[in-house]
């Protein structure tokens, strides 16, 4: 996915939706404004947690967010410096769904992780990691 540099989150509503839709999720009693709220909190979750560990570097200088990223290599082929990688955009959906639905913290990060398997360089001995999604409340914004 082509950004900005001022984009919000990774995934956009109807990305989430999507995602959603495919595993069976129902979104029935979340507002567009609950989404794109867990959206953005997310996407700040994933950069507070793994963004010193993301591989390659933030493509541009003041960047809001840690992807898209240059010299970022995977199974042997650099990520385009202008993209959002798809594993990004589903990590960013789970963790979203996650808030939403109010999933244990220790269950999320376990997906999370596998999902983000390749574009997060491993912890050093003794590193901790840090951040929560925050909940949204249902109907608040």
């Amino acid at each position: 996915m082509p950004i900005t540099s001022t984009i919000s989150s990774y995934a956009s509503t109807e990305q989430f939706k999507a995602h959603c839709e495919a595993l069976g999720h129902s979104l029935v009693e979340f507002t567009d404004s609950d989404i794109h709220y867990a959206l953005r909190n997310a996407s700040e979750y994933l950069d507070a947690t793994y963004g010193s560990r993301f591989i390659g570097e933030t493509a541009t200088f003041g960047q809001s967010l840690a992807w898209p990223r240059k010299r970022a290599k995977f199974q042997g082929r650099f990520f385009p410096d202008n993209e959002i990688p798809e594993k990004i955009i589903t990590a960013s959906c789970e963790a979203a769904f996650a808030s939403l639905a109010g999933v244990g913290e220790d269950q999320e990060l376990s997906v999370i992780e596998n999902i983000l398997s390749g574009l997060i360089q491993p912890e050093q001995a003794g590193a901790s990691v840090f951040g929560s999604v925050a909940r949204v409340q249902h109907g608040s914004v």
